[in-house]
């Protein structure tokens, strides 16, 4: 973790990518329940969420396999690419160095909006050319990357799927540092992410 030190001590802009946990999740998930409690003189709160609520990321389970290579952060050098432009960043040759890759739909505009749910992206056409890349995960402003085989395909090659981004608008075209730190929960299908980007 010595160069998140480094990158910190030199004051670099950081870019909060995770949406606010709140009442709005896809349709036929569990919702946000807040309950409070008095306790003594402390007040306690009772949280319910479903595991993929907000900015999340999806562990293998999430597809029927096993959480066997689930790490607890996600960490490393990051790229985003304008969703318009995957295919002419896939076709080139000297693609490398990068952990996580995040492409950007623009749909993330409409998040707190019920269109929000109803926009989706088709990367399957790319699949093989992103398993090439060697990356740990793979990112999207909207609210999913795609159907079952998508997802299975991804997380069966060792790929965590990070979901309901925001800001990537500013990240288009540049690499940076990525830092995502997923509830720590173990053995489950999902869990809401804190990710940022360092420039």
């Amino acid at each position: 973790m010595k160069c998140i030190k480094n990158l910190l001590k030199n004051k670099n802009v950081i870019i909060d990518l995770s949406n606010e946990i709140m009442d709005f999740v896809y349709p036929g998930d569990p919702n946000f329940y807040v309950n409070i409690f008095k306790f003594e003189n402390f007040m306690v709160s009772e949280i319910r969420i479903g595991s993929h609520i907000s900015t999340h990321v999806d562990y293998p389970k999430h597809v029927g396999l096993d959480n066997d290579s689930v790490v607890d952060i996600v960490v490393g050098n990051g790229f985003c690419v304008n969703i318009d432009n995957l295919e002419e960043f896939l076709s080139k040759k000297d693609i490398k160095n990068i952990d996580v890759l995040l492409i950007y739909t623009s749909i993330s505009s409409l998040w707190g909006k019920e269109e929000y749910f109803e926009r989706g992206v088709d990367i399957k056409d790319y699949l093989n050319d992103l398993l090439s890349l060697g990356i740990k995960a793979i990112g999207v402003d909207c609210a999913s990357i795609g159907d079952y085989d998508v997802h299975r395909t991804l997380l069966s090659n060792g790929i965590l799927i990070i979901e309901n981004l925001t800001n990537l608008d500013v990240l288009v075209g540049k690499s940076f540092f990525f830092i995502g730190l997923p509830l720590k929960i173990k053995n489950i299908d999902g869990v809401p992410i804190r990710a940022v980007a360092i420039l």
